[in-house]
């Protein structure tokens, strides 16, 4: 039987594209036999998912270090977790919690890291600079965010990616279908109108791993694919080699 691979999702429930994020990647990754589970550090992520509006969320992931308040006594126990739990790989997203961003820097160099970029701002990027030799792939959710890193940041091109957010097409159609009814006279119902943008194929990830024989760590490669609206395949992962 083929084991489950695990990936840790670092952050925890809150409203937000971030959590979005993780629950898209979270629902492609499942069907090819990868889990992909939220890690929340500290007390501020143990009293935002004991809320009751993240009750379903609960079985999806843990909270570390729950009732702890110090940085260091957080950082022991995230990286002991993370190790001892035996993730085959982690998405960390920048300016999420400082504890967790900063350990990638310490983890277990067999464990594949990733990293997402979600906006444009200084801060940022400064952020995303300062881990960008500790990851082995970046993923920006648009061309601007991918280009200004590699341009002006020195991300390397071929480890950093444009991949667009996905989005819950079930929930656009629900969105559309409740809708209908107050279009305008002369108009179809779901017609397109000509101020709307064209609904786009969603992009999804693949993730790509091997061993690197120079150093024995793990060369994590991250592309975008472009889906057919028929396909099933979101999300496409490589196991990794070794």
């Amino acid at each position: 039987m083929t084991r489950t691979r695990t990936i840790a999702y670092f952050g925890s429930p809150h409203l937000g594209g971030t959590y979005s994020v993780y629950r898209q990647l979270r629902d492609g990754l499942r069907s090819f036999g990868w889990s992909v589970r939220w890690v929340g550090l500290g007390r501020e992520a143990e009293l935002a998912a004991q809320r009751c509006e993240w009750a379903t969320e609960r079985n999806f992931g843990e909270v570390v270090a729950a009732g702890s308040i110090d940085d260091r006594d957080q950082a022991a126990a995230f990286l002991n977790h993370i190790e001892t739990m035996s993730y085959d790989a982690v998405f960390t997203y920048v300016l999420a919690n400082r504890v967790q961003t900063n350990a990638v820097r310490y983890l277990d160099p067999r464990i594949s890291r990733i990293m997402i970029v979600h906006n444009i701002s200084p801060g940022t990027y400064a952020a995303a600079r300062a881990i960008r030799d500790h990851v082995h792939a970046t993923v920006g959710v648009s061309p601007r965010i991918r280009d200004d890193l590699v341009l002006r940041h020195g991300f390397p091109r071929d480890r950093t990616q444009a991949i667009a957010t996905a989005f819950d097409s079930a929930v656009s159609r629900s969105s559309s279908a409740s809708s209908d009814t107050s279009q305008p006279r002369g108009r179809e119902p779901g017609a397109a109108s000509p101020t709307e943008p064209v609904p786009q194929p969603p992009t999804s990830l693949k993730i790509q791993a091997k061993n690197r024989t120079d150093t024995g760590a793990t060369d994590c490669r991250v592309r975008a694919l472009r889906t057919s609206p028929t396909s099933q395949n979101r999300v496409t992962p490589v196991n990794k080699s070794g």
